[in-house]
């Protein structure tokens, strides 16, 4: 779990530090609820809340651990086939009572309002049908990712199955399901590797079933998941070890595992420690993606590499294109402009101020284009419009002192004049 290289993103892509806080609080509310169990404390159940709440209003992934106290119950405290369904109730209604507390606190939530809530921004083209069907080979691709973690990297560009029926998402469903029972044949004979592989695919529900998510894959969403993954790997070991005959293979393919692993995840991160490498990087695994080679084009532009960055943007916007209509992400178009005025090509970038959609951009970003233009205005001396542009720059943002400065500059030439 700790070594494994497709745990970095969680740890190094800091906006996903989210992912393994919230895996913190879940896992320590499930570790405190066992010892609970185990050593028949009951103060320990109120540990369980608390890290319950802490975990919920951290991650919207976190949604599953009343199911998982339940599973925890189950597999390993309620009698074989005897299970209490009023114990159970008893028991996970704590929890489900603070999680409610923490979706009403966080939506408002009628349950009429259930569908869009369970929608993230731009998923309108997206069905649950679709996204179900694309997830089961997600699941595959995060499973083959975590044996084999060779090809990582942040913004993937995997295929959206258009229906439930069809041979590869088939095959993909079957296989999961034939893993689940699997599961629940062994389950008496060996009630860890039954928790383990339940717990790995119930970490995955908020995030790779029916509520359709903008990007389909992304590393960190498999953070909480492995917990069950590496469960299940070390006593696969574990099982190994105990004969007698295969003790010694195992324990040297388990260092050499975790070397492996180490090297990888130490390389994992070197590549984050250079944002154009980076992306270069990105490109190299998502060649058609606008959005990768747009991202590369804006640090090749922080880093005066303005050659480099038109280059990327020209790749970006052919990608944007839809027939003969240009589609592009207005950053992808904002941040060309940028580049065309860094290097004076100012009849190309007045072209590209008609495309750049304001109302699709942040209030940062509205606020940098006018400065930017009211910059393009003072280059070809058309000092009145660059004033105009200055001042939208800082009705945006007050505090935009590069535009008060252009600004009063502006105003300092035509007194002089």
């Amino acid at each position: 779990f700790l070594i494994n290289p497709q745990q970095t993103q969680a740890v190094t892509y800091i906006v996903q530090r989210l992912s393994s806080m919230a895996a913190l609080f879940y896992l320590t509310a499930l570790i405190s609820y066992s010892y609970a169990r185990l050593h028949q404390k009951p103060a320990l159940f109120l540990v369980t809340l608390v890290f319950a709440g802490l975990a919920f209003f951290t991650k919207q992934n976190t949604a599953t651990l009343p199911l998982a106290i339940v599973l925890i119950e189950v597999t390993f405290f309620q009698p074989p086939g005897k299970i209490q369904w009023k114990k159970l109730l008893l028991i996970a209604l704590p929890v489900l009572a603070v999680f409610g507390f923490a979706a009403f606190y966080f939506f408002d939530l009628p349950l009429e309002k259930l569908d869009a809530i369970t929608r993230t921004s731009h998923t309108e083209y997206l069905t649950r049908g679709q996204y179900f069907a694309t997830q089961s080979l997600v699941v595959w691709h995060y499973i083959r990712q975590f044996f084999f973690p060779l090809d990582l990297h942040l913004d993937y560009d995997f295929p959206i199955q258009q229906s439930l029926i069809s041979v590869k998402v088939f095959i993909a469903l079957a296989g999961h399901i034939g893993i689940l029972l699997f599961a629940y044949i062994i389950r008496k004979k060996q009630p860890v590797v039954f928790f383990a592989i339940s717990f790995y695919y119930l970490a995955h529900l908020v995030e790779s079933s029916v509520i359709p998510i903008t990007d389909v894959v992304f590393e960190h969403r498999t953070y909480l998941p492995n917990m069950g993954m590496s469960m299940l790997v070390a006593m696969g070991f574990y099982l190994l070890v105990q004969q007698q005959n295969l003790k010694k293979i195992a324990l040297v393919l388990l260092v050499l595992l975790i070397l492996w692993f180490s090297y990888l995840t130490i390389a994992r991160n070197a590549v984050w420690t250079d944002q154009i490498k980076f992306y270069q990087n990105e490109t190299k695994y998502s060649p058609n993606k606008e959005r990768v080679w747009a991202d590369l084009g804006k640090y090749y532009l922080k880093d005066k590499q303005y050659a480099e960055a038109l280059k990327s943007f020209g790749t970006a916007l052919n990608l944007g294109k839809e027939g003969n209509t240009l589609n592009a992400l207005p950053t992808t178009l904002l941040n060309t402009y940028f580049a065309l005025l860094y290097t004076n090509q100012l009849d190309k970038a007045a072209y590209f101020e008609t495309l750049i959609p304001l109302d699709l951009l942040s209030r940062h970003d509205k606020a940098v284009f006018y400065y930017m233009q009211g910059n393009r205005y003072g280059k070809i001396g058309e000092t009145s419009e660059a004033q105009k542009s200055y001042q939208q720059a800082l009705i945006i943002n007050p505090a935009y002192l590069d535009a008060k400065a252009n600004l009063a500059a502006t105003y300092m030439a035509v007194s002089y004049t």
